[in-house]
């Protein structure tokens, strides 16, 4: 079967663990075996950092002849041609793997983006969204994956270092057992009027809470006092009318003013645009003590994103799921109200799960204090000139943006003097090639 393939799969055939890449490279035709090269070099001491080792790994990529310039995209094959996609599908359903480690987004899209036929089920997966997501492949049924960034990616961002150790370490997990498990969580979606007051008033934790803005109003707040509970209370339906009565709102209102008012502490992901929009309607949230998952996020992993869907991907076994729930209301809304609501809610129990275990990190790392009395602080701080304004000298403003559009181009002309030659500072591409020299 591999007599007319330059890079052959290799590792044994009851491997838990089989690790997918796109293609091989240069080092890798010569050995006839994958992952020994620059990207190996990345991979394998990562994994030996969590007790997996190559040779307990059943080891293939999607196309297994090296693409010219090992750019994919010139494959003499398509990786989507059914003609490598059933040989992957052949290997697999053989080893039987518990978990497929996916390097990168040829190897995500080919097992979990085609189905058992070989065809295409949707646009292109992005590996930096379903990284750290396991997923069940449509190519393999019966098939567990955990996408993660290619090593090569590596090699030019080394930050993205941290996305491949941490979806490494939960990948021996994975590799126990052969079935996708998940935490059980539950939604509480279109509520009664009694519901709502009655979930508002029982909080007596620390809880997290969200918000969906549409046509300029709240669409919607989420709120979850739980890590695997949360409710979405609708406001507006979809036509933007009021989902309540009068009297039944007016009632909700003063819950959540009283529960906004009350010391037990909020959550909240980049928490500042709620808190606006709960300032703007009148609500006066405790700020004494008040937690940001993105400030949190700042003081421990100050490298990478600070988004919630990252913080989903790291914290939680919680499927990506950031693509829904975005267009909704009267104009184009191609999702239902349930969709919405369950994204609204899903939000919040997300933020409340992501802040149980940053907690934790922080006070194992010793920052627990340091947002204590430094970032939760700044937070009033923001939230005044956000709601009040700024007071700007105009005059003063003008005159120093017209002082500095003077020193730019006085120290453009000076640069195009030094280079000899006239040259854009602005163009990425002519620095590039001033600094670095023509690719050719």
């Amino acid at each position: 079967m591999w007599d007319n393939v330059q890079c052959p799969p290799d590792g044994p055939l009851d491997a838990k663990i089989a690790v997918v890449g796109e293609a091989p490279g240069a080092v890798e035709v010569v050995q006839r075996s994958g992952f020994v090269g620059a990207s190996g070099r990345i991979l394998w001491p990562v994994m030996n950092e969590h007790s997996i080792v190559r040779d307990n790994c059943y080891v293939t990529n999607v196309v297994k002849n090296r693409p010219p310039g090992n750019k994919i995209g010139d494959a003499e094959i398509p990786w989507y041609d059914p003609y490598w996609l059933r040989q992957l599908q052949q290997e697999l359903t053989s080893v039987k793997p518990n978990v497929a480690l996916a390097l990168g987004s040829t190897a995500l899209n080919a097992l979990c983006n085609v189905d058992q036929n070989c065809h295409p089920l949707g646009r292109e997966l992005s590996i930096m969204s379903w990284r750290g997501s396991v997923m069940a492949s449509t190519l393999v049924p019966g098939l567990k994956v955990l996408p993660t960034v290619h090593p090569a990616l590596v090699l030019r961002q080394w930050r993205w270092r941290t996305f491949l150790a941490t979806d490494i370490a939960r990948l021996v997990e994975q590799a126990q057992y052969a079935e996708i498990r998940r935490r059980s969580r539950t939604h509480l979606l279109f509520p009664g009027y009694r519901q709502v007051i009655e979930y508002i008033n029982d909080i007596c934790a620390p809880y997290a809470t969200d918000v969906e803005i549409r046509n300029g109003e709240l669409a919607c707040i989420g709120l979850a006092a739980k890590d695997d509970e949360a409710m979405c209370i609708p406001l507006m339906t979809r036509d933007l009318t009021s989902y309540w009565s009068e009297s039944e709102e007016l009632a909700i209102w003063k819950a959540l003013a009283n529960r906004f008012r009350s010391p037990i502490p909020s959550i909240g992901q980049n928490y500042v645009f709620d808190l606006f929009w709960y300032f703007i309607y009148g609500l006066t949230p405790y700020l004494d003590v008040v937690y940001d998952t993105m400030l949190m996020q700042n003081l421990l992993e100050p490298e990478l994103e600070k988004d919630l869907a990252t913080l989903c991907s790291i914290y939680t076994d919680h499927l990506f799921y950031k693509d829904e729930g975005k267009v909704w209301g009267p104009n184009g809304g191609r999702i239902t109200d349930e969709q919405f609501y369950r994204y609204n809610a899903t939000d919040s129990m997300i933020t409340r799960e992501v802040w149980t275990q940053m907690c934790h990190d922080l006070r194992e790392v010793g920052m627990w204090d340091f947002y204590h009395n430094i970032s939760m602080r700044l937070i009033p701080c923001v939230m005044k000139p956000m709601l009040r304004g700024l007071r700007v000298d105009l005059k003063h403003q003008m005159a120093v943006d017209e002082q500095y559009e003077k020193d730019i181009n006085e120290l453009t002309a000076e640069f195009k003097r030094m280079v000899g030659r006239d040259i854009n500072p602005n163009s990425t591409k002519q620095l590039g090639e001033y600094l670095y020299g023509d690719k050719a």
